[in-house]
């Protein structure tokens, strides 16, 4: 893949956090073009796309919480986005 980058014309004066962010949304944007290329295969995809999602929305987790010893029943208690995304 020959995409020039945006901030290869741009880090002469840049500070390295500001380097860093733009190489961080110049990933972003090439993983997102690879995603949705014909020619990515299902699973570099699938991979990208959880990617993306454990990074915005966190990984999934879950709780376990018994009531009293003879109650069968179990208790998931998601946290942050999915959380929010349960109720």
């Amino acid at each position: 893949m020959a995409r020039k980058s945006k901030s290869e014309a741009s880090h002469g004066t840049q500070s390295t956090e500001a380097l860093l962010k733009s190489a961080a949304l110049d990933a972003l944007d090439e993983l997102l073009y690879l995603a949705k290329s014909e020619t990515t295969d299902f699973k570099t995809k699938y991979d990208i796309y959880k990617w993306l999602c454990e990074m915005y929305f966190g990984k999934p987790t879950s709780t376990s919480q018994k009531a009293d010893s003879s109650d069968k029943s179990l208790v998931l208690a998601f946290t942050g986005e999915l959380d929010k995304w349960s109720k």
